[in-house]
């Protein structure tokens, strides 16, 4: 994503872009593996089908009933 030029990040994600531009040399690349985690699970999810229980983008969601608000 990032090599093609589609990875877009607010300037306050600091500590990933830090550890983004001093990789492979970086001391620690905590922020890196969680991006890469969820870009992972992102990529399975999008080759799931709606036949396996999950929805289609801009599908209308049902609003749950209030069961238990807070005072």
């Amino acid at each position: 994503i990032a090599s093609q030029g589609h990875l877009w990040v607010h300037r306050t994600q600091q500590n990933f872009i830090g550890e983004f531009n001093t990789f492979p040399n970086s001391s620690h690349d905590d922020h890196l593996d969680a991006a890469s985690i969820g870009f992972d699970a992102l990529m399975e999810m999008s080759a799931l089908s709606e036949e396996e229980g999950l929805m289609l983008v801009g599908e209308e969601v049902q609003k749950l009933a209030d069961w238990r608000v807070s005072p």
